[in-house]
């Protein structure tokens, strides 16, 4: 279901304001009560809130444009997350490379230990052999 977020009813001392600062990013999830945008008039500046889960499909007017009452200012979806959590698949591949090089590294160190103990045993061996004979 679509909403339309207008601005809300101002007193008749105030004719006008403007949108000052936009909190949800249009397609960013929102939770109710969380706060959409701040509207800022010459007495007052009111946040103005998600009447549901959802998020804000559009602003239909920009940041700064002065704006009467009741004007409509975007469109917010109940309960949909229109953008998933997804990350750029360089990222993963990135991330892969850097997983992949440790195990590279701790598969060398484990084959540089082998080898020592075995050179290592060799040597202490020849030693023994010497002494005993």
């Amino acid at each position: 279901m679509t909403i339309e977020i207008k601005v809300p009813l101002l007193p008749e001392s105030i004719e006008d304001g403007f949108i000052s600062r936009i909190h949800a990013e249009p397609r960013k999830p929102v939770l109710k009560d969380d706060v959409l945008f701040d509207f800022e008039t010459n007495k007052v500046v009111l946040e103005i809130l998600a009447p549901e889960d959802g998020s804000m499909l559009e602003y239909v007017v920009k940041a700064g444009e002065r704006l009467v009452a009741s004007q409509l200012v975007g469109y917010f979806s109940v309960g949909a997350v229109l953008e998933p959590e997804v990350k750029p698949l360089g990222e993963f591949v990135q991330k892969e490379a850097s997983v992949n090089a440790v195990n590279n590294q701790s598969a060398n160190n484990v084959t540089l230990i082998a080898v020592t103990c075995f050179i290592f045993g060799a040597i202490i061996g020849a030693f023994v052999m010497e002494l005993y004979g």
